[in-house]
């Protein structure tokens, strides 16, 4: 299936410590489109995420489970 191994490694290419990610419907509930960012990746396909909106420890989630959040468009 040489088409789901692209879709992973563009994925894993957006994916880095420091990127801000959006959780997605994949993930477990309470965490829907919650907006934060990678802290540390795990075995390459679980990322440490600290969350915007809630304190305390990051949270451990799948990569599937997040998508690269919206960039805000350039001002000329």
């Amino acid at each position: 299936m040489p088409g789901n191994t692209l879709k992973k490694r563009e994925l894993d290419r957006e994916l880095h410590v420091g990127a801000r990610v959006v959780v997605n419907d994949k993930a477990p509930g309470g965490y829907f489109a919650l907006l934060g960012t990678v802290l540390e990746i795990v075995l390459g396909s679980r990322c440490g995420v600290t969350l915007d909106n809630r304190s305390g420890p990051a949270i451990y989630l799948d990569s599937a489970c997040l998508d690269p959040a919206p960039r805000a468009p350039k001002v000329a």
